[in-house]
């Protein structure tokens, strides 16, 4: 507005006028300044079949490409930047599928000490701390996701971004028995849920944002991963210690549903308003 013009505005306007522009001013310096499109932000996921998924209790197929589909195919019509960490696929096949935006990585099977869905976040937080040039990261699932849009554009540098299933923790029975064997052990894991509003149940699938709000996150699920008895460290609790993170730490910083994911289980393939599309 022409100072001339906002000169002759009465006086409670004026004050609007001002308070929408630090509004605006706080808003904006919160986005990353990042372009969208640099190889610093990276989206990672895994590709692991040395171990049967802890989940489904069956292997995943080794060198085969239909596995991560959804997630590579996506990622490379997007021209995104990506990292694959695998357990073991051959040369053949990284060289087949390795492109100058996504590296595959290569962890050693002997180093698992925990479930596939457990240990990696232990590996995010190592590479990162590895690559402190990254300033974006998304951390997903690869066979049952794929990415609709750039996810690094308009991003707040202090929120952090995660899935979530759309059902409330005291409706989800599988949630309450891993927070139940959480909560078997030395540690006190028990949740504080809202009696008044929804308590969503996050999912692991998708965590992403600043390098340093993934860093502060990761590090607080590997100290409570590391908390835990040996009988609980056998069991696939990543779930139940993502969503105490969330509760715990981060339930003013979270961003979740659309637009950074689809409904979660409704399989809507044919989105493009989203970020990602998981199941």
């Amino acid at each position: 507005m022409d100072a001339q013009v906002e000169n002759r505005v009465p006086g409670s306007m004026r004050w609007q006028i001002s308070a929408k522009r630090l509004m605006t001013g706080i808003l904006s310096s919160r986005l990353s300044q990042v372009d969208p499109d640099s190889p610093h932000n990276v989206v990672f996921t895994t590709y692991f079949f040395n171990q049967a998924d802890p989940l489904r209790k069956v292997h995943a197929p080794s060198d085969d490409i239909t596995y991560i589909r959804p997630w590579y195919f996506s990622m490379v019509r997007l021209g995104l930047y990506g990292v694959v960490f695998h357990d073991g696929l051959t040369d053949a096949f990284v060289q087949r599928y390795q492109t100058d935006r996504i590296r595959f990585e290569y962890v050693p099977p002997e180093k698992f000490s925990r479930s596939l869905n457990d240990y990696r976040f232990y590996i995010w937080r190592d590479y990162l701390l590895a690559h402190p040039e990254i300033c974006n990261v998304f951390m997903t699932d690869g066979n049952d996701l794929s990415v609709a849009q750039n996810p690094f554009r308009n991003l707040r540098v202090d929120r952090v971004y995660v899935g979530s299933e759309g059902m409330d923790m005291r409706e989800n029975k599988w949630m309450q028995r891993r927070f139940y064997l959480l909560n078997q052990g030395q540690q006190d894991f028990r949740l504080k849920l809202s009696r008044w509003r929804s308590n969503p149940v996050y999912s692991a699938g998708i965590l992403g944002g600043s390098y340093q709000i993934c860093l502060e996150f990761l590090e607080d699920m590997i100290r409570k991963f590391e908390l835990l008895d040996p009988e609980q460290q056998a069991v696939n609790l990543n779930m139940a210690v993502f969503n105490h993170t969330i509760y715990e730490r981060f339930r003013r910083r979270v961003v979740t549903g659309e637009p950074v994911h689809s409904l979660y289980k409704r399989y809507q393939d044919d989105r493009q308003d989203v970020w990602f599309i998981h199941k």
